[in-house]
């Protein structure tokens, strides 16, 4: 992976950053991330993640609790951390519907869900 892809692009860290909002155990970590692999699947991407914080046997998922909007995904999408502990492992990030999404995120919103 190349070195401007080691780091969370500015859609994943934006993300990173809502989900960290309510997350107190994230606060420590989520600045030390570094990208192991991205891949995009057609309805929404993974992001693997490294970092300097000790990994446990304990699995945690941490969803984010508004809708993302983007421009070309009409039905809004949504993300999910997965971790190990308090070690943040995959960012999954996800539409909604029956939308498929290209990876482009130009003018990408945040809008407070009807159950969020």
């Amino acid at each position: 992976m190349n070195r401007e892809q080691r780091h969370p692009n500015e859609f994943e860290r934006a993300i990173l950053d809502r989900i960290v909002r309510d997350t107190m155990w994230l606060r420590d970590t989520s600045r030390s991330l570094r990208v192991t692999q991205r891949e995009y699947t057609g309805v929404g991407s993974y992001t693997d993640f490294e970092c300097d914080v000790p990994k446990s046997e304990e699995v945690r998922h941490v969803n984010l609790n508004v809708l993302i909007r983007v421009s070309n995904v009409p039905s809004g999408m949504g993300a999910v951390l997965w971790c190990c502990g308090t070690s943040p492992e995959c960012l999954e990030i996800f539409t909604f519907g029956e939308d498929s999404w290209d990876g482009t995120y130009d003018g990408f919103d945040f809008e407070a869900s009807n159950d969020a």
